[in-house]
Parts: C-alpha cells; sequence; structure tokens
C-alpha cells in the first residue's frame, strides 16, 4: 500500500489518460489466471495421494483341459501295442485293468489350471470324448486279445490235460482214505478259468473239487464234516492248487430225508470241525418236497397222531425229534416217538379210534350243526309244500 501511496499520482494520471482499463483488465487475468494455478497444483497433489497409480492387468490365457490327457493315452497304448510286438506273453488284462488311470490325469489337469488365477479353463470336449473312446476300445479289444488268445488249442489241450492229472490225483487221494467208497459217491474238478487267462504252467491252476456223498452214509450233520474233513485232509496233502471245495448229499429219488451241503473257500476249508459245521446247510424233504426248515414242513390234517401230537404238546413233532436225537426221522421211528409221548406223557389211548370219533363229531362248533340242521330242516320242507298243492 506504501507503493501505492508514494506513486498515486502517476497512477492517478495513467487512469485519467484510458490506462485505467487496460491496466484492471490485465490484473484480472493474473489473479485468476495465478488462481487456478494454485487449485490445479493442489487437485494434482491430492489426487496423487488418494489414488496412486495401479499396474496394467496382464492378459489372461487361455488353456483346453483334455488336450494332454489325450496326449498322454496315446503315448501309452502305443507303447502298450509296441510292448506286446517284442514281448507276446505280456498280459493285456493286467494293464488295462489301469485304464481309469488316465481319468485321475484329466481331473489333475483341471486341478492345476483351476490354481492359477492368470489362466482361464476351455475344456477340450472333442479331447475328453476321444478319451472316453479310446479308452473303452483299448479294453474291448484287449478282453478279446485275451480270449481269444486263452481259447487257442493249446490253452484249451492244456486245460484239459490240467483237469486229467488232478482227477487221477484225487483218485489216488481217496484211495488212501479207509472205507471212502462207502459214503463218497462221485466227484468232479473244474480248472479255474482265470487262470486260462493268466496263462499259468500246467499243474498250477487252481482248481474247484465238487463231491458227492452217499445218501444215508451220515446221520447227522456233525458226521458230513467228518466225513468231509477226511476228504479236504487228503486233497490237501497232494500238490493240487484248490481254491475251493463243494459238498453235498445224493438227493436222487429222495422222498424223505436230511441232506447236506457246504461251500468252503481257501481260509474256510481249514477250518476246525465246528467252524465248517458253522457253514453247513440243511435241507429236508417231506414227501418228495425240500424244505429249508423244519418249521416250513406243511402239518397234515388228515393225520389224527399228528393232530393229537400237536394238541397234546403244541411242537413240531420234527423239531422234538431232532433235539432229542440229534437226527432227522420222517418214517416209522417218527411215528413210533409221537405214538410213544402222546401215550406215556400225554396219557391218552390211541386204540380207542371210536371214542376219538365220537369226541371229534361231539367238538363240532355250534355254527356246523346249525349247519346240519338247516340241511335237514329243507327237504322236509321241500316235501310238504309239495303234498299241499297235490291236495289242491
Amino acid at each position: 500500500m506504501e507503493y501505492w501511496y508514494q506513486y498515486r499520482d502517476f497512477f492517478d494520471g495513467l487512469i485519467h489518460c484510458g490506462f485505467g482499463n487496460i491496466f484492471l483488465e490485465y490484473l484480472t487475468r493474473y489473479i485468476i489466471w495465478k488462481w487456478k494455478s494454485t487449485c490445479q497444483d493442489a487437485s494434482q497433489e491430492t489426487t496423487a495421494q488418494a489414488a496412486p497409480e495401479t499396474a496394467p492387468k496382464p492378459p489372461v490365457k487361455v488353456r483346453r483341459v483334455g488336450t494332454f490327457s489325450l496326449g498322454l493315452m496315446l503315448v501309452a497304448i502305443g507303447a502298450i501295442q509296441l510292448a506286446r510286438i517284442f514281448m507276446p506273453n505280456v498280459n493285456v488284462l493286467s494293464v488295462v485293468k489301469y485304464a481309469p488311470v488316465v481319468l485321475i490325469v484329466l481331473g489333475i489337469e483341471v486341478l492345476i489350471y483351476a490354481a492359477r488365477p492368470d489362466v482361464k479353463i476351455k475344456y477340450d470336449g472333442i479331447s475328453i470324448f476321444l478319451c472316453i473312446i479310446i479308452m473303452l476300445t483299448a479294453g474291448a479289444s484287449g478282453a478279446v486279445a485275451a480270449v481269444v488268445q486263452a481259447f487257442t488249442p493249446e490253452n484249451v489241450t492244456k486245460r484239459v490235460t490240467t483237469e486229467e492229472q488232478y482227477r487221477q490225483t484225487i483218485q489216488e487221494a481217496l484211495n488212501n482214505i479207509p472205507n471212502a467208497h462207502d459214503f463218497v459217491h462221485d466227484y468232479s474238478i473244474d480248472v479255474s478259468s482265470a487262470s486260462w487267462f493268466m496263462d499259468m504252467p500246467v499243474g498250477t491252476m487252481h482248481a474247484t473239487v465238487y463231491l458227492t456223498m452217499n445218501y444215508g452214509a451220515q446221520t447227522t450233520a456233525e458226521e458230513f464234516v467228518r466225513d468231509c474233513m477226511k476228504v479236504m485232509d487228503a486233497v490237501n496233502a497232494t500238490d493240487i492248487p484248490v481254491e475251493y471245495y463243494r459238498f453235498d448229499v445224493d438227493q436222487s429219488n429222495l422222498t424223505d430225508g436230511e441232506v447236506w451241503s457246504v461251500w468252503l473257500d481257501e481260509w474256510e476249508m481249514h477250518g476246525n470241525l465246528q467252524n465248517i459245521a458253522a457253514h453247513v446247510d440243511t435241507m429236508y424233504y417231506v414227501d418228495g418236497d425240500a424244505y429249508t426248515s423244519l418249521d416250513d414242513v406243511p402239518k397234515k390234517d388228515g393225520d389224527e397222531l399228528l393232530n393229537r401230537y400237536m394238541a397234546a404238546f403244541g411242537t413240531n413233532p420234527l423239531t422234538d425229534y431232532q433235539n432229542e436225537y440229534g437226527t432227522v426221522e420222517f418214517g416209522d421211528e417218527l411215528e413210533e416217538y409221537m405214538q410213544n409221548r402222546v401215550e406215556n406223557e400225554a396219557g391218552q389211548d390211541l386204540t380207542d379210534t371210536d371214542n376219538a370219533g365220537e369226541t371229534a363229531a361231539s367238538e363240532e362248533t355250534p355254527a356246523a350243526q346249525d349247519d346240519v340242521t338247516m340241511e335237514a330242516t329243507e327237504p322236509a320242507a321241500g316235501a310238504a309244500e309239495a303234498a299241499s298243492e297235490n291236495a289242491n
């Protein structure tokens, strides 16, 4: 202000001469420019502090899932086919069973690409479809090749030769069992089909032994198991690699009786008497019909002795006989057993059949007696009606 006051006359002269408007205009422009510059610098500084510049995002890569798995499968199939050329005895089935590894590789491929944020997954549908088709085709071709190889004339001859050798060995083993002919009805042997595909040498193929006992040679399931153990001990002492045993009893022309059967694998065949007996299945024949349980045997309503037994004791005589004697009887011995119990324990006289019939008649229900009365009344009423019509 001192500067303005000191040169006030000079400035006053300039204003009066016409320079005042020009001076005020330039002064105004300067003040506005200075104000804008100060505001712009402050705004840029605030923006720089509040929002620093972000780095540009890297470009996203696109990966096709399935292409790598398809390539790996083609390499594996080519290697297997090439190995078969140089090693004809290679077991194709043992390699084909690992085909699901391709699905594991495909899953790993998906997980790897999914874990990378810079990768965008795109499923290669054609490659995945080809993987499945090639896997199924390779498995089918390998199975067909194995079957064709297994049923060659050499392998069929080998199986027949093996079964014949095993049969002779079992015959020799049975001959060493005392009185084996008394309880052995017949036997057979079957070589496992898996041995064909495994291309096993003669004498090392797993076998299943089927043996049928004579009916009546054993009276209890325990005796049946003991004879089975005699056969197994004799056969296991040979060099036959038995995988399964199947024992049963001859049921041809059987109408009444009790028979047993058991199926044992490599572990169960070495058990003791109690363990093997736990695997025995029992079949009951009554009048030519087979039943798996005594409770399933139907009761004969027309059998007076059976009806009296059931009325006196309320139990099945077959079960009672088995619990007392350890076996099942369906013939005369069972009838004698029921008769003795009814007469001695229940105090009933089975010889008085007339009284039994009168007792049964007297126990008819009132409804049954009413039916008889109605049947007798209806003819009498009909005769009376006919006589009345004739009189008219």
